[in-house]
């Protein structure tokens, strides 16, 4: 992998760190970096919106991955050519994660627990059809990435909820398989464990 920032020795845990990697605390902060902070992080070359990342555990030796973290910026709101127009900006920044992560792999090494975290910052206004139809349209750009998963942290419009909007997480696994599953849960802060070491993360 190549050494473009100097690797992180300790966790992501506080500004200084984040600044070693070339980020702004700011942008560390949108983007959740703070959840990496049991991996020793070597930034690789990227377009600058792209921020990705070679992580080893500092607990688990066998765990060695690509993470890629990306933001997509606007106002929200409430007209559905809006929503749309956001939904278009993520898959294009979705794409770019998935090129920028195939340019980082090193073909003579697999690793197979890599992750896209995408986040959306516009509150968007998508029903699951909207979402399930996004998700196949991705999918193909993802085949031989190792991707354990893809995580897109969001605020969707509740209709049933006066259209208020609450922060969630889109999951989606097996992107390339027969059953790719999408799951919505709450955002998640905690650091993410290591794969021999964690349940659900």
């Amino acid at each position: 992998m190549p050494d473009v920032h100097r690797t992180l020795v300790r966790g992501p845990d506080g500004p200084g760190e984040a600044a070693l990697l070339g980020l702004h605390p700011e942008t560390a902060a949108r983007i959740g970096f703070a959840r990496l902070q049991h991996f020793a992080l070597t930034r690789l070359p990227a377009r600058a919106d792209i921020y990705c990342f070679h992580g080893r555990s500092h607990a688990v030796a066998d765990d060695e991955r690509i993470f890629v973290l990306a933001e997509v910026r606007g106002r929200s709101a409430t007209d559905a050519q809006a929503s749309a127009r956001h939904a278009a900006a993520f898959e294009r920044v979705f794409i770019q994660a998935t090129r920028a992560l195939r340019g980082a792999r090193d073909p003579r090494r697999r690793l197979h627990w890599n992750r896209i975290t995408i986040t959306v910052a516009p509150v968007l206004d998508l029903g699951p059809e909207a979402i399930e139809g996004i998700a196949q349209r991705l999918a193909p750009a993802t085949r031989h990435l190792g991707l354990e998963k893809v995580v897109a942290r969001l605020r969707l419009r509740d209709r049933a909820r006066d259209g208020t909007a609450e922060p969630v997480e889109l999951v989606v696994s097996d992107l390339t398989g027969s059953h790719m599953e999408i799951a919505v849960r709450r955002p998640r802060t905690s650091p993410l464990e290591p794969v021999s070491m964690r349940t659900i993360s």
